[in-house]
């Protein structure tokens, strides 16, 4: 399932979306806007805070919404989703949309602009707005047939507090930081194929890593301060954050990348077997086991955590 996360905002407007809307990250095509143009996107936003003066505080709006790899979805589909999603929650703020196809996972970018080209009222953006935001994200998911997470299974932990704590917030009645960043390991976990590339998922999540070989555990930090041990989520969370843990599921990330690979190149009839047009049964059943096995891990991981 696609999970949404607000990302803080680093640098100006401009930087922003020169980064976002990057030919190699989004081949130069998948990119989209609402109330503005592709071209003068930032410029026509800079017009529209100094016509109203309010060029001084929070710039711009910034999220991301992410899909795991092997969803069975297309960089078009992705981009599509997000314009809706965005253009639903803010029809009168000049948006840019942007769909990243540089990773094995995709993921869009929609980058709001602070003040309304309407009528001039600064954007606000709450804890409830972005939980808004990710119901909503799990309708379009399932309105289009791509996974969605169950739950039942009963959270665990071993800290009474830690545990009351981490039910509430699955209930929806607030929501804790050390959920949050189980949830966004979780996800890098999934996503990631070495630690770099989990590493800046995280970042891409909003979190600071350090991960360093003279230091037996690893520490999230969250845009508030909070800090977070990988051996804190290991215990709470009964799931394994362990270095080591982490180096074995990138490994298996990358066997099924490559594995994915292999089997497209087969369906174009590259060398390695005839090409019919159709898959022959025994490997279209193998990628059915490969995607169901992906989703049961992401399902696992994931059907205690609310709002993702």
């Amino acid at each position: 399932m696609a999970i949404i996360k607000a990302v803080k905002s680093h640098g100006g407007l401009k930087k922003i979306i020169q980064y976002v809307t990057h030919d190699e990250k989004t081949q130069g095509r998948f990119i989209d806007t609402l109330n503005c143009n592709k071209e003068t996107a930032v410029e026509e936003m800079y017009v529209t805070k100094q016509m109203y003066q309010k060029q001084t505080g929070v710039q711009y709006y910034h999220f991301i919404q992410s899909f795991p790899p092997g969803e069975k979805i297309t960089p078009e589909q992705a981009n599509e989703m997000a314009k809706q999603l965005a253009e639903e929650r803010w029809p009168q703020y000049e948006i840019v949309v942007a769909t990243h196809t540089d990773r094995d996972h995709l993921h869009s970018h929609i980058v709001v602009n602070s003040v309304s080209l309407e009528d001039g009222k600064k954007l606000h953006f709450s804890p409830v707005n972005l939980q808004e935001m990710k119901n909503r994200n799990v309708e379009m998911c399932k309105e289009r047939g791509l996974s969605v997470p169950e739950r039942g299974r009963e959270i665990t932990a071993d800290n009474q507090n830690k545990y009351r704590a981490i039910l509430r917030a699955s209930k929806g009645d607030y929501k804790s930081y050390v959920l949050d960043t189980a949830v966004a390991a979780s996800n890098a976990k999934n996503l990631a194929g070495n630690q770099n590339e989990f590493i800046e998922v995280m970042k891409d999540q909003g979190y600071k890593t350090e991960w360093t070989d003279n230091r037996k555990y690893i520490t999230f930090t969250d845009q508030q301060g909070h800090k977070v041990r990988n051996k804190n989520l290991t215990k709470t969370f009964k799931e394994d954050f362990s270095k080591e843990g982490l180096a074995h599921e990138f490994e298996r990330n990358t066997e099924k990348q490559r594995s994915g690979n292999v089997d497209k190149r087969r369906s174009k009839g590259e060398p390695g077997r005839a090409f019919s047009g159709k898959e022959p049964e025994s490997e279209r059943t193998r990628r059915d086991e490969q995607q169901k096995e992906l989703e049961r891990t992401e399902q696992q991981q994931r059907k205690n955590y609310r709002g993702r």
